[in-house]
C-alpha cells in the first residue's frame, strides 16, 4: 500500500502530461525517481499502465481505469496539505526558549533560522545559559538541557546522546609531547567551558575508567570563548565532538587520546507538563525532527 499512495502523485503528473520529462519537470523531482516511482506501482499492482513512443506517453486501459479514481484522491490530498502549510505559516505568538550555548553552536546553528523562516509569525526569546532554570516557576516555554534531566516535574524526551572529546591545539603541544596515556593530562592546563568546574574527570575505555585530575587554567560558561582559548594554545578542553571535528580536519586542533573517552553527555528537552501553546508544540516538533537526522546519522 505504501508503494501505491507514493506512486500515486507521479502516475496522475504523467498521465495528464502525457510525458515523464515534464512530470518530473512539473514535480521538481529527477525524471530517474519518477520512472522507478512508476516502475514500482506497475509492479505493485501487477500492469503495465503506459506505452512510450518518440513524442507522446500512452494510457493503457489499466490506467485509465486507475485515474477514474486517483485524481480526486491525489487532489484532496494537496488540498489538505495546501491548507495545514497555510495554518503553520499563519501560526503567531512568543515562544521563550532556553538554550545551553553549546548545544546552539554544535547542533542549532542554521536550525532556529529556518524555523523563522516557515513560522514568520512566530517571535522567538532565546535565552543562552549553562544553568538549569526551574520552568515551573521561570518564564520560559520549551528548555533544552545537557546532562540528566532535573527531577523537577517536568515532561522531558531525550533527543540524544552528545559524544565528547578532549582536544586541544597544536600549540599546545610545541615543546611538550602528546600525551599517551591519561596519566599524563595531569600536568596540562585544562579549560573549563561550564558553569560548575570539576576537580576530575572520568574517561572510559573498553569498559574500564580512569579519572584524571584537572589542573584549571581558564573558566567560560560559554562555548565560543573557551574554544578560541583552546585554539589559542591555552589548554585543552573536553569538548562536542561536533563541534571540534570541524577544527580537527582544519589541523587547528588535536584530538587527544582518542581511545579514552569522556561519557557521552545526554541532550534533553524539557516543558511544563501544562498543554503547551500551539507555537511551542511547533518548535517541540521542529527540534524533535532535527535531532532525529543527527542521531540517525
Amino acid at each position: 500500500m505504501d508503494k501505491f499512495l507514493s506512486g500515486l502523485p507521479a502516475f496522475v503528473e504523467v498521465c495528464r502530461r502525457h510525458s515523464f520529462t515534464r512530470a518530473a519537470e512539473n514535480l521538481d523531482m529527477p525524471i530517474a525517481s519518477l520512472s522507478r516511482r512508476i516502475a514500482s506501482l506497475e509492479a505493485w499492482l501487477g500492469v503495465q499502465l503506459f506505452t512510450r513512443s518518440k513524442r507522446r506517453v500512452e494510457l493503457t486501459d489499466a490506467a485509465r481505469e486507475l485515474l477514474a479514481g486517483s485524481e480526486k484522491i491525489v487532489a484532496d490530498s494537496q488540498h489538505v496539505l495546501e491548507q495545514l502549510r497555510l495554518r503553520q505559516s499563519q501560526a503567531r505568538g512568543r515562544i521563550r526558549l532556553l538554550l545551553p550555548s553549546s548545544v546552539y553552536h554544535t547542533y542549532l546553528r542554521d536550525t532556529l533560522g529556518m524555523f523563522a523562516v516557515r513560522y514568520p509569525g512566530i517571535e522567538m526569546h532565546v535565552h543562552f545559559t549553562t544553568r538549569w532554570m526551574d520552568l515551573t516557576i521561570r518564564p520560559f516555554d520549551l528548555a533544552v538541557c545537557t546532562g540528566p534531566a532535573p527531577d523537577t516535574g517536568l515532561l522531558a524526551v531525550k533527543l540524544l546522546d552528545s559524544r565528547i572529546g578532549l582536544y586541544g591545539a597544536p600549540a599546545l603541544f610545541e615543546r611538550r609531547p602528546l600525551p599517551g596515556k591519561p596519566e599524563e593530562l595531569t600536568g596540562l592546563p585544562y579549560i573549563y567551558i561550564t558553569s560548575f568546574p570539576r576537580h576530575s574527570i572520568e574517561l572510559w575505555r573498553d569498559g574500564h575508567a580512569k579519572r584524571v585530575r584537572l589542573r584549571p587554567a581558564h573558566f567560560f560558561n560559554d562555548l565560543a570563548p573557551g574554544l578560541d582559548f583552546a585554539l589559542a594554545g591555552q589548554g585543552y578542553t573536553a569538548m562536542e565532538s561536533g563541534t571540534a571535528e570541524a577544527h580537527v580536519r582544519k589541523g587547528r586542533l588535536l584530538r587527544l587520546l582518542p581511545e579514552w573517552k569522556p561519557a557521552d553527555v545526554p541532550i534533553s528537552m524539557l516543558r511544563p507538563k501544562a498543554a503547551p501553546s500551539r507555537q511551542t508544540r511547533l518548535l517541540e516538533d521542529f527540534l524533535f525532527q532535527k535531532f532525529s537526522v543527527i542521531s540517525a546519522r
